[in-house]
Protein backbone atom coordinates (compact mmCIF):
# COMPACT_ATOMS: atom_id res chain seq x y z
CA UNK A 1 0.00 0.00 0.00
CA UNK A 2 3.02 2.69 1.14
CA UNK A 3 4.20 1.27 -2.71
CA UNK A 4 1.05 2.19 -4.63
CA UNK A 5 0.67 6.08 -2.24
CA UNK A 6 4.38 6.68 -3.40
CA UNK A 7 3.61 5.81 -7.15
CA UNK A 8 0.18 8.50 -6.80
CA UNK A 9 2.50 11.22 -5.43
CA UNK A 10 4.96 10.75 -8.37
CA UNK A 11 2.24 10.96 -10.97
CA UNK A 12 1.17 13.74 -9.31
CA UNK A 13 4.05 15.84 -9.06
CA UNK A 14 4.93 15.22 -12.72
CA UNK A 15 1.69 16.29 -13.98
CA UNK A 16 2.11 19.62 -12.09
CA UNK A 17 5.82 19.99 -13.61
CA UNK A 18 4.54 19.04 -17.01
CA UNK A 19 1.39 21.80 -16.75
CA UNK A 20 3.91 24.33 -15.54
CA UNK A 21 6.14 24.18 -18.64
CA UNK A 22 3.51 24.11 -20.74
CA UNK A 23 2.47 27.37 -18.91
CA UNK A 24 5.64 28.84 -19.31
CA UNK A 25 5.91 27.97 -23.41
CA UNK A 26 2.45 29.80 -23.46
CA UNK A 27 3.83 32.97 -22.31
CA UNK A 28 6.49 33.06 -23.92
CA UNK A 29 5.08 31.75 -27.57
CA UNK A 30 2.73 35.39 -26.77
CA UNK A 31 5.68 37.82 -25.84
CA UNK A 32 7.04 36.70 -29.04
CA UNK A 33 4.16 37.43 -30.95
CA UNK A 34 3.49 40.65 -29.37
CA UNK A 35 7.41 42.09 -30.12
CA UNK A 36 8.13 44.34 -32.84
CA UNK A 37 9.36 42.56 -35.95
CA UNK A 38 12.90 43.50 -37.36
CA UNK A 39 12.78 45.45 -40.24
CA UNK A 40 15.94 46.08 -42.95
CA UNK A 41 16.19 49.73 -43.81
CA UNK A 42 18.38 52.15 -45.10
CA UNK A 43 19.71 54.79 -43.18
CA UNK A 44 21.46 57.96 -44.69
CA UNK A 45 23.06 60.84 -42.18
CA UNK A 46 21.29 64.46 -42.47
CA UNK A 47 23.76 66.45 -44.00
CA UNK A 48 20.95 69.22 -43.54
CA UNK A 49 22.82 70.58 -40.63
CA UNK A 50 26.07 68.86 -40.71
CA UNK A 51 28.25 68.71 -44.05
CA UNK A 52 30.59 66.21 -42.07
CA UNK A 53 28.11 63.32 -42.13
CA UNK A 54 27.73 62.82 -45.58
CA UNK A 55 28.56 59.58 -46.16
CA UNK A 56 29.73 57.94 -49.79
CA UNK A 57 26.84 54.73 -49.28
CA UNK A 58 23.58 53.91 -47.86
CA UNK A 59 24.55 52.06 -44.57
CA UNK A 60 22.12 48.91 -44.16
CA UNK A 61 21.00 48.31 -40.47
CA UNK A 62 18.08 46.71 -38.66
CA UNK A 63 15.60 48.72 -37.26
CA UNK A 64 12.04 48.02 -34.74
CA UNK A 65 9.10 48.91 -36.56
CA UNK A 66 7.67 51.48 -34.32
CA UNK A 67 9.22 54.67 -33.06
CA UNK A 68 12.66 53.73 -32.20
CA UNK A 69 15.58 54.85 -32.53
CA UNK A 70 18.32 53.84 -34.57
CA UNK A 71 21.40 54.30 -32.16
CA UNK A 72 19.22 52.94 -29.55
CA UNK A 73 18.81 49.87 -31.59
CA UNK A 74 22.04 49.37 -32.70
CA UNK A 75 24.29 50.18 -29.65
CA UNK A 76 27.76 50.90 -29.57
CA UNK A 77 30.84 51.17 -27.94
CA UNK A 78 31.61 54.41 -29.14
CA UNK A 79 28.65 56.74 -27.74
CA UNK A 80 27.22 58.93 -30.31
CA UNK A 81 27.05 62.77 -29.78
CA UNK A 82 23.59 64.10 -29.27
CA UNK A 83 24.50 67.52 -32.10
CA UNK A 84 25.00 64.07 -35.19
CA UNK A 85 21.97 62.43 -33.70
CA UNK A 86 20.65 59.83 -37.00
CA UNK A 87 17.19 60.76 -38.18
CA UNK A 88 14.32 58.39 -37.03
CA UNK A 89 13.42 56.02 -40.05
CA UNK A 90 9.77 54.15 -39.79
CA UNK A 91 7.78 52.41 -41.94
CA UNK A 92 5.65 55.71 -42.94
CA UNK A 93 7.61 57.62 -46.18
CA UNK A 94 8.03 61.13 -44.60
CA UNK A 95 9.24 64.17 -46.61
CA UNK A 96 12.07 66.32 -45.82
CA UNK A 97 11.69 69.82 -46.17
CA UNK A 98 13.93 71.90 -48.75
CA UNK A 99 15.86 74.74 -47.15
CA UNK A 100 14.04 78.24 -48.25
CA UNK A 101 17.24 80.26 -48.69
CA UNK A 102 15.53 84.05 -48.55
CA UNK A 103 15.88 86.34 -51.55
CA UNK A 104 18.54 89.07 -51.14
CA UNK A 105 16.53 92.55 -51.58
CA UNK A 106 16.98 94.13 -54.97
CA UNK A 107 17.70 97.69 -55.75
CA UNK A 108 15.94 99.38 -58.38
CA UNK A 109 18.14 100.83 -60.99
CA UNK A 110 18.42 102.37 -64.76
CA UNK A 111 20.80 102.63 -67.20
CA UNK A 112 22.50 105.61 -68.38
CA UNK A 113 25.10 106.24 -70.98
CA UNK A 114 27.81 108.58 -70.67
CA UNK A 115 28.12 111.14 -73.24
CA UNK A 116 30.78 113.86 -73.84
CA UNK A 117 31.49 116.20 -70.61
CA UNK A 118 29.80 113.40 -67.61
CA UNK A 119 31.59 113.03 -64.47
CA UNK A 120 30.46 110.74 -61.90
CA UNK A 121 29.55 113.88 -59.77
CA UNK A 122 27.37 115.14 -62.28
CA UNK A 123 25.56 111.79 -63.21
CA UNK A 124 25.32 111.25 -59.43
CA UNK A 125 23.57 114.90 -58.54
CA UNK A 126 21.86 114.38 -61.74
CA UNK A 127 19.83 111.38 -60.06
CA UNK A 128 20.30 112.39 -56.39
CA UNK A 129 22.56 109.62 -55.70
CA UNK A 130 26.10 109.41 -54.54
CA UNK A 131 29.77 109.12 -56.41
CA UNK A 132 29.85 105.96 -54.04
CA UNK A 133 26.04 104.66 -54.89
CA UNK A 134 27.21 104.77 -58.27
CA UNK A 135 30.52 102.99 -57.80
CA UNK A 136 28.77 99.97 -55.92
CA UNK A 137 27.39 99.01 -58.55
CA UNK A 138 29.64 99.48 -61.29
CA UNK A 139 32.85 97.91 -60.09
CA UNK A 140 35.40 97.48 -60.89
CA UNK A 141 35.67 101.16 -62.60
CA UNK A 142 38.12 104.14 -63.17
CA UNK A 143 36.48 107.35 -62.18
CA UNK A 144 38.84 109.35 -63.84
CA UNK A 145 38.70 107.22 -67.24
CA UNK A 146 34.97 107.44 -68.28
CA UNK A 147 34.34 106.43 -71.57
CA UNK A 148 31.52 107.89 -74.03
CA UNK A 149 28.76 105.36 -74.69
CA UNK A 150 30.30 103.50 -71.70
CA UNK A 151 26.86 102.22 -70.40
CA UNK A 152 26.22 102.90 -66.00
CA UNK A 153 24.01 101.23 -63.65
CA UNK A 154 22.26 104.15 -61.12
CA UNK A 155 20.25 103.17 -58.39
CA UNK A 156 16.77 105.10 -58.02
CA UNK A 157 17.41 106.34 -54.43
CA UNK A 158 16.12 104.79 -51.84
CA UNK A 159 13.62 107.61 -50.54
CA UNK A 160 12.14 107.71 -53.58
CA UNK A 161 11.03 104.18 -53.70
CA UNK A 162 9.65 104.50 -50.03
CA UNK A 163 7.97 107.71 -50.76
CA UNK A 164 5.94 106.29 -53.89
CA UNK A 165 5.52 103.30 -51.71
CA UNK A 166 4.29 104.95 -48.78
CA UNK A 167 1.64 107.14 -51.18
CA UNK A 168 0.57 103.82 -52.48
CA UNK A 169 -0.45 102.28 -49.34
CA UNK A 170 -1.98 105.79 -48.22
CA UNK A 171 -3.85 105.54 -51.56
CA UNK A 172 -5.11 101.78 -50.81
CA UNK A 173 -6.42 102.59 -47.55
CA UNK A 174 -8.41 105.80 -48.11
CA UNK A 175 -10.07 103.63 -51.29
CA UNK A 176 -11.06 100.72 -48.84
CA UNK A 177 -12.03 103.55 -46.14
CA UNK A 178 -14.36 104.69 -48.69
CA UNK A 179 -15.81 101.36 -50.78
CA UNK A 180 -19.53 101.30 -49.63
CA UNK A 181 -19.87 98.65 -47.25
CA UNK A 182 -16.28 99.74 -45.55
CA UNK A 183 -16.53 99.51 -42.07
CA UNK A 184 -12.61 100.93 -41.78
CA UNK A 185 -13.63 105.01 -41.56
CA UNK A 186 -16.69 103.92 -38.54
CA UNK A 187 -13.62 101.88 -36.78
CA UNK A 188 -11.66 104.84 -36.86
CA UNK A 189 -14.01 107.00 -35.81
CA UNK A 190 -13.51 109.08 -39.03
CA UNK A 191 -16.16 110.99 -41.27
CA UNK A 192 -15.73 110.73 -44.89
CA UNK A 193 -17.22 113.26 -46.97
CA UNK A 194 -18.92 111.88 -49.98
CA UNK A 195 -16.41 110.41 -52.15
CA UNK A 196 -16.21 112.35 -55.69
CA UNK A 197 -14.23 111.99 -59.13
CA UNK A 198 -11.79 114.35 -59.63
CA UNK A 199 -9.87 115.04 -62.88
CA UNK A 200 -6.62 115.22 -61.02
CA UNK A 201 -7.16 111.61 -59.38
CA UNK A 202 -7.01 109.00 -62.46
CA UNK A 203 -5.51 105.33 -61.99
CA UNK A 204 -2.32 106.76 -62.83
CA UNK A 205 1.01 103.98 -62.80
CA UNK A 206 3.29 104.21 -60.44
CA UNK A 207 6.26 103.25 -62.79
CA UNK A 208 6.89 103.11 -66.16
CA UNK A 209 9.30 100.59 -67.16
CA UNK A 210 10.36 100.55 -63.48
CA UNK A 211 10.87 104.24 -63.02
CA UNK A 212 9.23 106.35 -60.82
CA UNK A 213 6.97 108.10 -63.27
CA UNK A 214 6.45 111.36 -61.13
CA UNK A 215 9.62 111.58 -59.68
CA UNK A 216 11.91 111.26 -62.90
CA UNK A 217 9.54 111.16 -66.26
CA UNK A 218 7.01 113.51 -66.00
CA UNK A 219 8.12 116.36 -63.77
CA UNK A 220 4.88 118.79 -62.86
CA UNK A 221 5.46 119.73 -59.29
CA UNK A 222 2.95 122.04 -57.57
CA UNK A 223 5.16 125.25 -59.12
CA UNK A 224 4.44 123.61 -62.37
CA UNK A 225 1.40 122.88 -62.21
CA UNK A 226 0.64 126.76 -60.91
CA UNK A 227 2.24 128.17 -63.83
CA UNK A 228 0.43 125.97 -66.21
CA UNK A 229 -2.65 127.44 -64.76
CA UNK A 230 -1.65 131.29 -65.06
CA UNK A 231 -0.36 130.90 -68.83
CA UNK A 232 -3.99 128.98 -69.57
CA UNK A 233 -5.31 131.92 -68.20
CA UNK A 234 -3.89 134.28 -70.21
CA UNK A 235 -4.13 131.83 -73.62
CA UNK A 236 -7.95 131.55 -72.58
CA UNK A 237 -8.19 135.81 -73.03
CA UNK A 238 -6.58 135.94 -76.12
CA UNK A 239 -8.43 133.28 -77.53
CA UNK A 240 -6.70 130.40 -77.81
CA UNK A 241 -8.39 127.23 -78.62
CA UNK A 242 -8.66 125.06 -75.46
CA UNK A 243 -9.26 121.51 -77.73
CA UNK A 244 -6.45 122.50 -79.70
CA UNK A 245 -2.17 121.85 -79.22
CA UNK A 246 0.64 122.28 -81.52
CA UNK A 247 4.17 120.28 -82.26
CA UNK A 248 7.28 122.33 -82.92
CA UNK A 249 10.44 120.01 -83.32
CA UNK A 250 12.55 117.79 -86.05
CA UNK A 251 11.88 114.70 -87.64
CA UNK A 252 11.73 112.62 -84.46
CA UNK A 253 7.90 114.06 -84.21
CA UNK A 254 6.51 114.06 -87.24
CA UNK A 255 3.67 112.00 -88.56
CA UNK A 256 2.63 109.14 -88.90
CA UNK A 257 4.40 108.16 -86.06
CA UNK A 258 4.16 110.71 -83.51
CA UNK A 259 0.68 110.33 -81.80
CA UNK A 260 -1.21 111.17 -85.56
CA UNK A 261 -2.68 107.20 -84.98
CA UNK A 262 -4.96 109.11 -82.05
CA UNK A 263 -7.02 110.93 -84.75
CA UNK A 264 -7.27 108.12 -87.26
CA UNK A 265 -7.64 105.16 -85.39
CA UNK A 266 -7.14 102.17 -85.06
CA UNK A 267 -5.02 102.03 -81.28
CA UNK A 268 -5.30 99.94 -78.34
CA UNK A 269 -4.68 101.85 -75.02
CA UNK A 270 -5.07 98.56 -72.59
CA UNK A 271 -4.21 99.19 -69.29
CA UNK A 272 -3.69 103.43 -70.20
CA UNK A 273 -7.16 103.56 -71.49
CA UNK A 274 -7.70 106.09 -68.60
CA UNK A 275 -5.89 108.82 -71.33
CA UNK A 276 -8.72 107.94 -74.23
CA UNK A 277 -10.75 111.33 -72.50
CA UNK A 278 -7.45 113.34 -73.15
CA UNK A 279 -7.54 111.94 -77.37
CA UNK A 280 -11.06 112.64 -76.97
CA UNK A 281 -10.71 116.32 -75.56
CA UNK A 282 -8.06 117.00 -77.97
CA UNK A 283 -9.48 115.19 -81.62
CA UNK A 284 -8.12 117.13 -84.39
CA UNK A 285 -4.38 117.74 -83.11
CA UNK A 286 -2.60 114.84 -83.07
CA UNK A 287 -2.51 114.09 -86.93
CA UNK A 288 -2.27 117.82 -87.32
CA UNK A 289 0.97 118.14 -89.87
CA UNK A 290 2.80 121.41 -87.83
CA UNK A 291 4.27 124.09 -89.95
CA UNK A 292 6.67 124.01 -86.94
CA UNK A 293 7.63 120.07 -87.33
CA UNK A 294 10.24 119.70 -90.01
CA UNK A 295 13.57 117.18 -90.68
CA UNK A 296 16.90 118.55 -90.03
CA UNK A 297 14.95 121.41 -88.01
CA UNK A 298 17.04 123.06 -84.97
CA UNK A 299 16.58 125.42 -82.62
CA UNK A 300 18.55 127.93 -84.76
CA UNK A 301 15.77 128.28 -87.60
CA UNK A 302 12.62 128.13 -85.36
CA UNK A 303 12.13 132.08 -86.10
CA UNK A 304 13.69 131.98 -89.62
CA UNK A 305 10.78 132.93 -91.92
CA UNK A 306 12.76 131.09 -95.31
CA UNK A 307 11.63 127.83 -92.86
CA UNK A 308 7.90 128.87 -92.90
CA UNK A 309 7.06 126.86 -95.59
CA UNK A 310 3.13 126.86 -95.42
CA UNK A 311 1.73 129.84 -97.78
CA UNK A 312 -0.78 130.31 -95.58
CA UNK A 313 1.62 131.45 -92.88
CA UNK A 314 1.54 135.59 -92.17
CA UNK A 315 4.48 137.46 -93.84
CA UNK A 316 7.71 137.33 -91.89
CA UNK A 317 6.69 134.21 -89.62
CA UNK A 318 8.94 131.36 -88.75
CA UNK A 319 7.66 127.93 -88.43
CA UNK A 320 6.63 128.78 -84.18
CA UNK A 321 4.48 131.67 -85.15
CA UNK A 322 3.09 130.40 -88.04
CA UNK A 323 1.92 127.01 -86.50
CA UNK A 324 0.24 129.84 -83.70
CA UNK A 325 -1.10 131.59 -85.72
CA UNK A 326 -2.86 129.07 -88.00
CA UNK A 327 -3.70 126.84 -85.63
CA UNK A 328 -4.59 128.69 -82.26
CA UNK A 329 -3.26 126.09 -79.46
CA UNK A 330 -3.21 126.08 -76.19
CA UNK A 331 0.17 124.35 -75.75
CA UNK A 332 3.00 122.94 -77.82
CA UNK A 333 5.21 120.20 -77.58
CA UNK A 334 8.84 121.04 -78.37
CA UNK A 335 11.23 118.48 -79.10
CA UNK A 336 14.57 120.28 -80.14
CA UNK A 337 18.21 119.09 -79.41
CA UNK A 338 19.14 116.14 -82.44
CA UNK A 339 20.64 118.56 -84.94
CA UNK A 340 21.90 121.34 -82.48
CA UNK A 341 24.99 120.79 -81.65
CA UNK A 342 26.10 123.96 -80.09
CA UNK A 343 25.07 123.83 -76.71
CA UNK A 344 25.39 127.32 -75.72
CA UNK A 345 23.53 128.39 -78.80
CA UNK A 346 20.90 125.90 -78.19
CA UNK A 347 20.54 127.03 -74.53
CA UNK A 348 19.90 130.52 -75.79
CA UNK A 349 17.03 129.48 -78.53
CA UNK A 350 15.56 127.27 -76.57
CA UNK A 351 15.46 130.49 -73.58
CA UNK A 352 13.57 132.86 -76.61
CA UNK A 353 11.32 129.95 -78.02
CA UNK A 354 9.76 129.09 -74.38
CA UNK A 355 9.49 133.07 -73.30
CA UNK A 356 7.49 133.31 -77.13
CA UNK A 357 5.20 130.90 -76.17
CA UNK A 358 4.90 132.26 -72.64
CA UNK A 359 3.70 135.50 -74.01
CA UNK A 360 1.34 134.22 -76.79
CA UNK A 361 -0.32 132.69 -74.00
CA UNK A 362 0.72 128.75 -75.12
CA UNK A 363 1.69 126.47 -72.74
CA UNK A 364 5.41 124.48 -73.63
CA UNK A 365 5.44 121.15 -72.79
CA UNK A 366 9.80 120.48 -73.39
CA UNK A 367 10.78 116.82 -74.03
CA UNK A 368 14.09 115.14 -74.01
CA UNK A 369 15.60 113.00 -76.58
CA UNK A 370 16.57 109.37 -76.79
CA UNK A 371 19.87 109.81 -79.30
CA UNK A 372 23.46 110.69 -78.03
CA UNK A 373 24.78 112.42 -81.36
CA UNK A 374 27.95 113.94 -80.72
CA UNK A 375 28.14 117.28 -79.35
CA UNK A 376 24.80 117.11 -78.68
CA UNK A 377 25.11 115.52 -75.20
CA UNK A 378 24.34 118.83 -72.83
CA UNK A 379 21.09 119.53 -74.49
CA UNK A 380 18.90 116.92 -72.43
CA UNK A 381 20.65 118.78 -69.19
CA UNK A 382 19.77 122.17 -70.71
CA UNK A 383 15.89 121.29 -71.92
CA UNK A 384 15.63 119.72 -67.91
CA UNK A 385 17.27 123.30 -66.60
CA UNK A 386 15.03 125.40 -68.56
CA UNK A 387 12.24 123.83 -67.90
CA UNK A 388 12.90 124.03 -63.77
CA UNK A 389 13.63 127.79 -64.72
CA UNK A 390 10.40 129.52 -66.58
CA UNK A 391 8.27 126.29 -64.42
CA UNK A 392 6.75 124.48 -67.26
CA UNK A 393 6.21 120.83 -67.68
CA UNK A 394 8.77 118.68 -68.90
CA UNK A 395 8.32 114.88 -70.07
CA UNK A 396 11.95 113.41 -69.77
CA UNK A 397 11.69 110.30 -71.96
CA UNK A 398 15.87 110.37 -72.27
CA UNK A 399 15.92 109.22 -68.43
CA UNK A 400 13.28 106.08 -69.53
CA UNK A 401 14.98 105.34 -72.89
CA UNK A 402 17.79 103.65 -71.10
CA UNK A 403 15.01 100.58 -70.27
CA UNK A 404 14.94 100.22 -73.80
CA UNK A 405 16.68 98.01 -75.87
CA UNK A 406 19.18 100.18 -78.23
CA UNK A 407 17.82 103.05 -76.22
CA UNK A 408 14.54 102.88 -78.53
CA UNK A 409 16.15 104.15 -81.31
CA UNK A 410 16.84 102.63 -84.90
CA UNK A 411 20.33 101.88 -86.53
CA UNK A 412 21.03 105.16 -87.16
CA UNK A 413 20.86 105.67 -83.54
CA UNK A 414 18.23 108.94 -84.01
CA UNK A 415 15.30 107.90 -85.06
CA UNK A 416 13.18 105.60 -82.89
CA UNK A 417 11.45 102.59 -83.20
CA UNK A 418 7.78 102.27 -84.82
CA UNK A 419 5.55 101.21 -82.82
CA UNK A 420 2.67 100.94 -85.86
CA UNK A 421 0.15 98.44 -84.15
CA UNK A 422 -0.39 101.08 -81.21
CA UNK A 423 -1.48 98.33 -79.11
CA UNK A 424 -0.55 98.53 -75.80
CA UNK A 425 -2.04 95.17 -74.59
CA UNK A 426 0.95 93.79 -76.62
CA UNK A 427 3.02 92.37 -73.83
CA UNK A 428 6.56 94.07 -76.13
CA UNK A 429 4.79 97.26 -76.64
CA UNK A 430 6.79 98.89 -73.43
CA UNK A 431 10.19 97.81 -75.18
CA UNK A 432 9.58 99.96 -78.49
CA UNK A 433 10.91 103.08 -78.96
CA UNK A 434 7.80 105.68 -79.99
CA UNK A 435 5.17 103.43 -77.90
CA UNK A 436 6.88 104.73 -74.51
CA UNK A 437 8.32 108.46 -76.11
CA UNK A 438 4.25 108.90 -77.30
CA UNK A 439 2.75 107.35 -74.01
CA UNK A 440 4.71 109.79 -72.20
CA UNK A 441 3.81 112.64 -74.48
CA UNK A 442 0.39 112.02 -73.99
CA UNK A 443 0.67 111.59 -70.21
CA UNK A 444 1.79 114.95 -70.08
CA UNK A 445 -0.83 116.31 -72.12
CA UNK A 446 -3.67 114.78 -69.37
CA UNK A 447 -1.78 116.64 -66.93
CA UNK A 448 -1.74 119.78 -68.80
CA UNK A 449 -5.51 119.56 -69.45
CA UNK A 450 -6.56 118.36 -65.68
CA UNK A 451 -4.76 121.80 -64.83
CA UNK A 452 -7.05 123.50 -67.90
CA UNK A 453 -10.08 122.11 -66.42
CA UNK A 454 -9.39 123.26 -63.13
CA UNK A 455 -8.93 126.45 -64.01
CA UNK A 456 -12.36 126.63 -65.91
CA UNK A 457 -14.34 124.92 -63.17
CA UNK A 458 -12.67 128.08 -60.59
CA UNK A 459 -13.33 130.52 -62.88
CA UNK A 460 -16.66 129.58 -63.41
CA UNK A 461 -15.77 129.34 -67.45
Amino acid sequence: MRRSLVIVLGIVFGLTAALTVVYVLTGVVQSVESAPRLTPVSVTADTTHDPALAIASPVPTMALAGAVNVAAAAPSSTPVPAATELPTQTATPSTTPTPTIAASPTVPTITYVIVAGDTLYSIAARYGVTVDDILALNAPINPNLLQQGQQLIIPIPAAIVEATATAARLATAVMEAQTPGSHVAEDLGITLPTPTITPTMPPWPQYINGIDLFGYLLIMPDDVRANVREIYRRGRALGRDEHAFSKLGDSTIENPHFLARYDSGPYTMGDFAFLQPTIDFFRGSFARDSVAVQRGLNSWVVFDPMWARDPACPPGDGPLACEIALHNPAAIFIRLGTNDRDSAGFEANLREIIQYTLDQGVIPMLGTKADQRAGTGLNNDIVRRLADEYDVPLWDFDRVAGTLPGRGLTVDNMHLETFYSHDYSWPGAMTRGYAVHNLLALMVLDQVRQEMLAVDAADGA
